[in-house]
């Protein structure tokens, strides 16, 4: 019972139904079911309502209005949301959302652009690393880096040459 309820005094009737390893309880809109440790349900009823089931430790689902979620462990997950979807197959992930997307396979490759801020990203690690956006760029490819916000910038490759600007100010270094 929630201490909300028991505040009001209006504490929901509990309906139990037990036979082990069975067990299955109904309070107001919610029904909870389980064959422990194998399978549970849960389902909210009305306002908010929300379905969750789960046959363990292999598959877990919810539904709840337009998010839901689908996880075939350890192979496959599935994200809904009305913002963004999610897919993972082993180490290999996408998102897609209404201003981009992102992509990786880990731990080799990550990618992504956001069209909303006019940004994307590209890594490759050790070797390569690159984010940018409108106005900014940071670039690590090997030794060479490269870094520009605005009109100010900064690279080389150390250490063999070097160079920037900052506001009207230049530098160019060789070593």
């Amino acid at each position: 019972v929630e201490l909300k309820e028991l505040e009001e005094g209006t504490a929901l009737e509990v309906d139990r139904f037990v036979l082990p390893p069975w067990y299955q309880e109904t309070r107001g809109p919610v029904t909870f079911r389980t064959l422990f440790p194998f399978y549970f349900e849960r389902e909210r009823a009305g306002e908010g309502a929300r379905h969750d089931l789960g046959v363990m430790p292999f598959y877990w689902r919810y539904r709840e209005g337009e998010a839901s979620a689908d996880v075939y462990f350890p192979l496959y997950w599935r994200f809904r949301e009305p913002r963004f979807d999610t897919d993972i197959v082993l180490q290999t992930y996408l998102n897609r959302g209404g201003y981009g997307h992102d992509f990786g396979f880990a731990p080799l490759l990550f990618l992504g652009r956001n069209d909303k801020t006019g940004s994307d990203y590209q890594v490759v690690p050790p070797l390569f690393w690159r984010f940018a956006g409108k106005d900014s760029l940071f670039l690590l490819a090997g030794t060479y880096y490269h870094h520009r916000d605005g009109d100010d910038y900064d690279l080389g490759l150390p250490p063999i040459f070097f160079a920037g600007r900052e506001r009207d100010d230049s530098c160019l270094l060789y070593t």
